[in-house]
């Protein structure tokens, strides 16, 4: 009898992905012949890698969208969409109207949707017809990020971004995922065949890109007989995302929207978005519960060392941020807090420490604090926590948003399995986790004096708390890897019709 075949989607190559990775080593321990689906949008048409628990099999999206960058091609698929689909490349009408064949074929939406996208997909193959050769129109570069907030005080453009997102949800059809994200539809051209080649006995898709890809695979082998569980991971509050540009948060709502009922469970990272999903779409079931824990590898003598990295002996105080690097994370907020604590350095993880944001390090240096601010690498994933575990504190600065509120980020568990005491801004998930276990200290999001008292509180306390960490057991079991493998193995087993 052959392993049931499970796919793992996601909106990258996978590879880069910590949470996917831990999946498919998951399946693969758990007798699952575990794939990793991906996207890119450039190199080979098609890669295969092996990783812990099977292999990973990257697509490049279709590139037949001329200019360069994920705008032009945004352009070009809008060109497509639009009355005027003369204009587009002839290749990229062709892709998307065979796209829409299978869409309107799939059984999906309602009888008056499905003729229109019959009638559209005609209309595009004469289109592609009468235009054998097209260019799209140039654009310039994305839409601007927020700035940094300062000091917890909303800037003008954030409050401008506040109101284009009202403005959104309150008119959806100006956000239609079709137009505003069309890369969507060409991931679903660059994975469909791969699907239905592969035949999962189980479709696992991570966060809100490859919905639709999903739904439309799963229906396409109803058509054919063959059963195909779908399981959506929400990692994140898609309608309340930051920094993203407002309209394309809006599109991407309306895709979770449309697609959510078509998965009959759901895998979620922390208890406030299982409620919020609930709320939001009236699910019948509540999403289970898949912490963003850390696989912890075995201790090498060559194992990385955040301390070392950072060039700092023993004995001086370390505070360390790992994950990602943008306007809202609230780093500058940590920085303008080291004067007050002169003693304290702070290390940021980043994936290439040769790019730092201009404005993060030209703020050390204005503060007089850049001997004290490290840039240090990223590391595999299964030796995170070993890196980890010589800072003294592990801090999570992010400042307030609606995805930010519900979180429950995977730098928070990777330090408490690494045993670090946690300081966290007042994000309500993660500051009530702190005060409830007793393991750090809240401030108020972007006020670096509060958060240095608190830095200062933690290190005053520190041999305690480090102590308290480690002799509880069941707090670290709680946060572990094996304690979320076991959900999903519960999960994928439901999924498959068993008890």
């Amino acid at each position: 009898m052959t392993a049931p075949r499970i796919a793992i989607l996601t909106g990258n190559n996978v590879l880069i992905d910590a949470r996917a990775l831990r999946y498919i080593q998951a399946a693969g321990e758990l007798g699952y012949d575990a794939i990793g689906i991906g996207i890119q949008p450039t190199g080979p048409d098609t890669e295969e890698h092996t990783v812990p628990g099977g292999r990973v099999i990257i697509k490049r999206t279709p590139n037949r969208m001329s200019g360069r960058g994920a705008t032009q091609r945004r352009h070009a698929w809008f060109n497509a969409l639009a009355p005027f689909a003369w204009k587009a490349d002839p290749g990229t009408v062709r892709a998307l109207a065979a796209h829409l064949r299978r869409d309107s074929a799939s059984g999906l939406g309602n009888p008056p949707s499905r003729l229109v996208r019959r009638v559209y997909s005609s209309w595009l193959s004469l289109a592609a017809r009468l235009r054998q050769t097209g260019s799209t129109r140039r654009a310039g570069g994305g839409e601007p990020q927020s700035p940094f907030l300062e000091d917890g005080a909303i800037t003008p453009t954030e409050r401008r971004r506040r109101r284009a997102l009202a403005w959104y949800r309150a008119f959806p059809l100006a956000a239609r995922w079709r137009t505003v994200v069309p890369d969507r539809i060409a991931s679903e051209i660059a994975l469909a065949p791969l699907l239905d080649q592969l035949q999962p006995d189980i479709i696992h898709v991570h966060d809100v890109f490859q919905l639709g890809v999903g739904a439309w695979a799963r229906a396409r082998a109803a058509q054919a007989g063959r059963a195909c569980a779908l399981v959506y991971d929400a990692r994140e509050d898609v309608s309340g995302l930051a920094v993203t540009a407002p309209r394309t948060v809006a599109a991407l709502a309306n895709l979770e929207r449309e697609f959510i009922g078509y998965y009959p469970r759901i895998v979620t990272v922390s208890e406030s978005l299982a409620d919020l999903l609930v709320r939001r779409y009236h699910l019948r079931r509540r999403p289970d519960l898949v912490l963003n824990a850390p696989v912890a590898g075995p201790k090498r003598p060559d194992s990385p060392d955040i301390r070392l990295a950072a060039g700092l002996p023993d004995g001086v105080p370390l505070m360390v941020y790992g994950g990602g690097v943008n306007a809202t994370r609230g780093i500058q907020t940590a920085i303008r807090a080291l004067p007050l604590v002169p003693e304290l350095h702070l290390a940021v993880v980043i994936r290439d420490t040769r790019w730092m944001p201009a404005a993060l390090t030209g703020l050390a240096q204005s503060l007089g604090v850049s001997d004290r601010f490290h840039a240090v690498p990223f590391v595999e994933h299964d030796q995170v926590v070993n890196y980890l575990a010589s800072a003294d504190i592990g801090i999570s600065p992010l400042l307030h948003a609606p995805n930010h509120d519900v979180a429950l980020t995977n730098k928070f568990c990777e330090y408490l399995v690494a045993g670090l005491p946690i300081i966290t801004s007042d994000t309500p998930e993660q500051a009530r986790l702190v005060d409830d276990l007793g393991i750090g200290a809240v401030y108020p999001a972007g006020d670096p004096a509060t958060l240095a008292a608190a830095a200062r509180q933690v290190l005053d306390n520190l041999p305690d708390l480090k102590r308290r960490i480690a002799e509880d057991t069941a707090l670290r079991q709680r946060f572990s890897w094996p304690a979320q493998q076991s959900v999903l193995e519960r999960v994928w087993r439901e999924s498959l019709g068993g008890s």
